[in-house]
This record gives C-alpha cells, structure tokens and sequence, in this order.
C-alpha cells in the first residue's frame, strides 16, 4: 500500500515537472516576441530620430531684398528744385533704389528728341548727382504698366543738354542709360515718357562707379 502511494506521488511529481517544462519550452516563444517588440520599438525611435526633416534654415539677411535708402526724402521728386541729391547713396555698393509714380508730375524736363528717339514730354521725376571725374554713371526704370524712358542731363532745365538717355522698350519694359564723367559735374538723372498720357509708379536704380 505504502509502494503504492509513493508511485502515484512519484507519477504526479513526474506530470508536474512535465507541464512545468512544457511552460518553459513556451517562455523562450514570448520572450522571442518580447524581444522583437523591442526591437522594433527600437528601430521606430532610430527611424524617427535619423528620418526626421531637418529645420529649414531661415533666410539670412544678406539674402533679404535691399529697402530702398530709408535717408532719402520719400519725394516728391517732381521739379529741379525738389531733386534729392542721391550721391553717397549711388556711390555705395550696389546704389541706390528709389520708388515713385509720375502719375501727378508735370513736364519739367524735356530734351530734344535726339536724347532717346522721342520729344519725351511725358511727367518726370529728377534726382541729382555731384561727381568727380571718371565715374560711370548707371540709371535703370523699371516702370509699372507704362513706358518709360530714362536720361541723364546737364543742367537741370525744361531743355537740358542729354548726356545720354534711353527709350527703345514698351509697357513695363526696364530702360537703362549710362554715362561717363569727363570732368567734375553735377548731372541728373530723369525718369521721363515719350508721351503725357505714360506715367505711373516706377523703381529707379542709380548706381555710381
């Protein structure tokens, strides 16, 4: 009876220990899975760490469009008289932008004919230059849904001397005139029409060299 009942404690110690190595043989399977989650946890962080855009770099300063010249007077650049002396700025790297509109000027300076291929008795706006000489002289208006023309003049009158002048372009077309100082001088340079009704806003350009 006694041997009997040790078999049966040994049989069931043998089951226990059978089912208790049937759970282990799984625990391998979990921790295998375990393991892949972690992995693949791990391996989400590094893609998101290494595949996360980078910050666009935000645009320095030296890409910014130049203001136009903030110490200038804001016009009107009408008249003679009302001419900035725009110098020390068109003599600066790159020159000097200024914005206008000839919408309400008058008829100030008119060269003849020979100055741009017109009589240019459009409205204008006058700025000054006082150089030295053998600086070159670069004016360019880029007008606003009209046709404009450029002239650099001496002295500053209804009719001047041309020193040089351009009109070969149409509406909104840029013109650009250049001229060399032969001694010392002060010029101007007018943004000008070949006709009365051609006018409106502009950005003039004038640089020194």
């Amino acid at each position: 009876m006694r041997h009997r009942s040790l078999l049966l404690v040994v049989l069931g110690n043998l089951g226990c220990a059978q089912a208790g190595a049937g759970e282990g043989a799984d625990a391998p399977g979990g921790g295998d899975r375990a393991d892949a989650r972690s992995a693949d946890a791990g391996g989400l962080v590094d893609a998101g760490t290494a595949d996360a855009p980078r910050a666009i770099d935000a645009p320095s300063a030296i890409d910014a469009p130049s203001p136009v010249d903030a110490g200038l007077p804001a016009g009107p650049y009408d008249t003679c008289a009302q001419a900035p002396d725009v110098t020390a700025s068109a003599m600066a790297a790159g020159g000097v932008t200024l914005m206008g509109d000839t919408s309400a000027y008058a008829n100030d300076v008119q060269p003849g004919a020979g100055c741009t291929g017109f009589d240019n008795d459009g409205p204008d706006a006058v700025f000054a230059l006082t150089l030295p000489a053998g600086k070159m002289v670069t004016a360019t208006v880029t007008p606003t849904g009209w046709d404009a023309a450029v002239e650099i003049i001496q002295p500053c009158a209804l009719t001047p001397t041309c020193l040089a002048g351009m009109d070969v372009g149409f509406s909104g077309d840029a013109e650009t005139a250049t001229y060399t100082t032969s001694s010392s001088m002060t010029l101007f340079v007018v943004v000008d029409s070949w006709v009365a009704t051609a006018k409106g806003p502009y950005a003039i350009t004038i640089q020194v060299q």
